[in-house]
């Protein structure tokens, strides 16, 4: 259970920087 915890939170940094990256991309 705790890894499938820290596999959600990598994806969601993951994430995070995908959509930094595109802010960056628009700006």
């Amino acid at each position: 259970m705790q890894e499938n915890d820290e596999a959600k939170e990598e994806g969601r940094e993951a994430t995070t920087k995908r959509e930094t990256n595109e802010e960056k991309r628009e700006n």
